[in-house]
């Protein structure tokens, strides 16, 4: 049971994607580092954030 709340979002890519440096890319921009790992493939991963606020500032 997770009671965090928040955001997730599920990405499908052509390649296999390195869960670091998504990670990495996206800590800048969100302001907080988020909750990104593999979800089901090496390419796709499951992405979440803490607050709806850190995404809608990145877009």
């Amino acid at each position: 049971i997770d009671f965090r709340g928040g955001q997730e979002f599920v990405f499908d890519f052509e390649n296999a994607v390195d869960v670091v440096e998504v990670r990495s890319e996206l800590t800048e921009p969100l302001g907080t580092t988020p909750e990104v790992k593999l979800f089901g493939s090496e390419s796709e991963i499951l992405l979440r954030v803490d607050t709806e606020e850190d995404i809608n500032q990145t877009r």
